[in-house]
């Protein structure tokens, strides 16, 4: 059995696994966790969803449209988040990045970050590796 433990940057959770949790250094209020599995620590959403990163961006860039963002939906910013800033979370490599549609989307170091439709409970992540392009994001 895998163990995990969940390091949330912002939002509380009402779950069982919520109660071992400690602030993303540098991010505290961006909606971006940290789960360590195994010894490795991978970026998840406040849900404890993994993200991801695809190959085919540029640096500061996404070039998941269309089909593509149907597949990987992009991690995008609220409205009041665009407006707060990412503010000492830079610190911590998290940032946003402004889509060709006008949205913004959260990045790390600089990667836009997407989930995967089919990891359909937190902790999961069945999208690692897709077609050698999309990987989860590790810490």
């Amino acid at each position: 059995m895998n163990k995990f433990l969940i390091t949330l940057a912002c939002l509380p959770l009402a779950s069982a696994w919520a109660l071992e949790t400690q602030p993303l250094s540098g991010a505290e209020q961006v909606p971006i966790a940290q789960m360590t599995e195994n010894g490795k620590a991978y970026l998840v959403d406040a849900k404890g969803f993994s993200l991801y990163r695809f190959d085919k961006d540029a640096q500061g860039k996404s070039n998941c449209y269309a089909e593509c963002a149907e597949k990987w939906p992009p991690a995008l910013a609220s409205d009041s988040e665009v407006k707060a800033g990412v503010g000492s979370a830079a610190d911590a490599g998290v940032g946003l990045v402004l889509r060709d549609d006008g949205r913004y989307q959260w990045s790390y170091r600089g990667q836009p970050l997407y989930r995967w439709i089919k990891d359909e409970q937190p902790g999961q992540s069945s999208g690692d590796g897709m077609k050698n392009v999309w990987h989860r994001v590790q810490r």
